[in-house]
């Protein structure tokens, strides 16, 4: 609960009062959830990700948003889980992953879903190393993604802008 009211607290210090606000508030309720139920059950049920879609799409519609840019983001993020879905013959990743993607990219914009697919990796990678040598998983064992992608939602939400704008400089683009 508090780490909900801190969420709530950071998006009302970056978006104020505004409508914007209000549909991020929704937003970060269901992703709440489902970081919450694939933390607890490695799954990622429609009942919340189809909801936030169609939120997500009208969030994205309030902001005047171009379609063919939500389209082209909400494809590659569902796209980038559909190709990981289909080679690994459902063996890497669950459908839930794919509507996941599909929303935030959506949510995100192509751009900032690249900073969030980054640093979801990174913290997988980083967790599930540690979670290794501790002697807690072993190498096939499954872990929830659901959990890093959403945590990496609400990263790149809130200060992806300036976590791109530090990586460019520091390769100097």
């Amino acid at each position: 609960e508090l780490s909900t009211a801190l969420l709530f607290l950071a998006l009302f210090a970056k978006f104020g009062l505004t409508i914007q606000f209000g549909f991020l508030l929704v937003l970060t309720s269901f992703l709440i959830l489902i970081f919450v139920y694939d933390l607890r059950w490695s799954l990622i049920p429609d009942r919340f990700s189809v909801p936030a879609i169609f939120v997500a799409l009208a969030y994205q519609a309030s902001l005047s948003i171009p379609y063919q840019q939500i389209i082209l983001a909400g494809a590659i993020g569902g796209g980038f889980f559909l190709a990981q879905y289909i080679l690994s013959r459902r063996r890497w990743i669950g459908s839930g992953d794919i509507r996941l993607g599909l929303l935030m990219g959506i949510i995100l914009g192509w751009q900032m879903l690249l900073v969030a697919l980054f640093i979801a990796y990174l913290a997988g990678a980083l967790i599930g190393l540690i979670m290794m040598a501790a002697k807690r998983k072993k190498l096939k064992s499954e872990i929830p993604f659901g959990t890093f992608l959403t945590a990496a939602t609400f990263v790149s939400l809130l200060w992806g802008q300036g976590i791109l704008d530090w990586y460019l400089n520091f390769l100097n683009f």
